[in-house]
C-alpha cells in the first residue's frame, strides 16, 4: 500500500485512533422469508478457557484498478488465556510479531510493524456480552510506547512531519483515559473475535439486525452497514454457524465524503489516469462474513469476512480477514 493519506487509514486500524462505533445492545429480530432450513436454536455464552485458545490470523488491504492490484497482507498468531473474574472475563492476549507479505516494505510499513509492538500483550476485561470493557495493563502499554518512541526517533531523526504527527497523536492517545480502549475498536480483528452474539437467543426463520461500523475505512471516514445475522448449517457437531451480511447505511455514512476519499485514493494509485469525480450514488459498498463458534466455550472456531467499497469497473478497496482456531498443543 502506498505511503499516503489513504495508507494512514490502514495505520489507524493497525495502531488505533478513537472513533464512534456501534454498541453491544441486543440485536433486533425480524422474520426471514429466505431462511435456508431449520437449525437448532442457539444461545452462545462466553466461558473461561484456562488452558487458552490460539488463532492464526490473516488479513489484507487491497486496492484495485483495471489492470492493477496492490495488496498488503498481514499474518500473525494470537494466544488467549481466559479466566473468570467476578462477573467478567479476564483475557490475557498475546500476539506474535506480525509478518507483512509484500515484496518490498516501505519505510511507512516498517513503522507499522514497529508500532504493532504496542498491542502484542494486553490484559482485557470482557463483559458476558463479549464487549471489551477495560484495558487492565495500560501502564505497561505506555511503557512500551516510550521504548518504541525512542526507536522511531532513532530511525527517522524525529524531525519529519509524519513522525511528528504520529508521535503527537500517540502521546495524546495514551495520555487520555479511555483512549487506549477506544483504539482497540479500530482493530477489526477484535470485532470479529468478540462479536455481538453472546447472551442472545437465535432461531431459524429470523434475521437479527444491528448497526455495524468499520471505522476509518478511508482516512477520516467510517463505513456503516445495517448488519443482518442468521443461523447457517454447522459443519460439525457442537458448533454454531452464523452468516452475516450488511447493506450500506446512508443515514450514518457520509457517502459524498467517501466518494471524495475514493477519488483521492485512486489518484494516488494511478496519478496519470484521468477520471471524472465519483458521484455518491455510484458507490458499491458490501460486507459479508461467516463464522463458526464452539457451542461449549462460545469462542470462535473460524471467521472469514470481507468489507468492500468501490465503483463498478473502476477503483475498489477491500479489507479481508480470516481467523482459524489452532489445535491445542
Amino acid at each position: 500500500m502506498p505511503s499516503s493519506p489513504d495508507s494512514l487509514s490502514a495505520a489507524a486500524v493497525a495502531i488505533g485512533f478513537p472513533s464512534e462505533t456501534a454498541g453491544y445492545a441486543p440485536r433486533y429480530a425480524e422474520a426471514n422469508p429466505y431462511a435456508d432450513g431449520l437449525h437448532a436454536p442457539a444461545r452462545l455464552v462466553l466461558h473461561a478457557v484456562p488452558a487458552g485458545v490460539s488463532y492464526a490470523v490473516v488479513s489484507f488491504w487491497e486496492e484495485r484498478l483495471p489492470g492493477a492490484v496492490t495488496r498488503t497482507t498481514i499474518e500473525k498468531k494470537v494466544h488467549l488465556t481466559v479466566a473468570r473474574q467476578g462477573g467478567h472475563l479476564r483475557v490475557a492476549y498475546a500476539a506474535a510479531p506480525p509478518v507483512l507479505r509484500q515484496p518490498d516494505l516501505s519505510s511507512f510499513e516498517r513503522v507499522l510493524l514497529l508500532l504493532a509492538e504496542l498491542y502484542q500483550r494486553l490484559e482485557l476485561r470482557v463483559t458476558p456480552a463479549g464487549q471489551i470493557a477495560d484495558v487492565l495493563n495500560g501502564a505497561e502499554v505506555r511503557h512500551t510506547w516510550e521504548r518504541v518512541r525512542q526507536e522511531l526517533v532513532r530511525r527517522s531523526g524525529g524531525g519529519d512531519e509524519f513522525t511528528q504527527i504520529l508521535m503527537a497523536g500517540l502521546d495524546e492517545q495514551l495520555r487520555r483515559p479511555g483512549a487506549l480502549l477506544a483504539s482497540l475498536r479500530l482493530d477489526y480483528f477484535f470485532g470479529f473475535l468478540l462479536p455481538n452474539v453472546y447472551e442472545q437467543r437465535f432461531e431459524s426463520g429470523f434475521r437479527y439486525g444491528q448497526a455495524r461500523c468499520f471505522p476509518q475505512f478511508f482516512a477520516g471516514q467510517d463505513l456503516w452497514f445495517g448488519e443482518r445475522l442468521e443461523l447457517a448449517p454447522p459443519t460439525a457437531p457442537e458448533r454454531v454457524a452464523l452468516r452475516l451480511r450488511g447493506q450500506p447505511d446512508p443515514a450514518r455514512t457520509n457517502l459524498a465524503a467517501v466518494a471524495r476519499q475514493l477519488d483521492a485514493a485512486r489518484r494516488l494509485l494511478a496519478p496519470d489516469a484521468q477520471a471524472a469525480p465519483t458521484p455518491p450514488q455510484a458507490l458499491c459498498l458490501a460486507y459479508e462474513a461467516t463464522a463458526e463458534l464452539d457451542a461449549a466455550t462460545g469462542w470462535p472456531v473460524s471467521v472469514e469476512a470481507s468489507v468492500r467499497c468501490g465503483v463498478t469497473d473502476g477503483y475498489g478497496k477491500e479489507y479481508f480477514i480470516r481467523l482459524e482456531q489452532l489445535p491445542a498443543s
